[in-house]
């Protein structure tokens, strides 16, 4: 499974329609409760925490492709990073859920 939580403009525009309580400001706390993210590059980076009921990691494989096509996509001008932080648009690191405990 993919680990993406969706865009902030889809939460923020249901809050503007009347979904009370489903801005990304009201919702992201609980983003951050539910992680248990493994990787400490995207914990640094202050959109991931740890300890929470879904274990969240880069697979335990990584393609030889991988690298040379995020390289390219940089000096092609696209942004490399995490679809979970401050910016969504770009290329990405996969990051899956690698374990779902039965009390979630």
């Amino acid at each position: 499974m993919i680990y993406i939580r969706g865009n902030r403009k889809n939460y923020d525009d249901w809050a503007a329609q009347g979904a009370t309580g489903w801005s990304f400001k009201d919702v992201w706390p609980y983003f951050v409760k539910l992680e248990d993210n493994r990787d400490p590059d995207f914990l640094a980076n202050g959109y991931h925490a740890s300890g929470g009921p879904v274990t969240v990691e880069r697979p335990g494989y990584r393609s030889e492709i991988e690298d040379p096509i995020l390289e390219a996509a940089q000096k092609l001008g696209y942004r490399v990073g995490d679809s979970n932080a401050a910016l969504q648009r770009g290329m990405k690191y996969l990051i899956l859920f690698s374990n779902m405990q039965d009390n979630f």
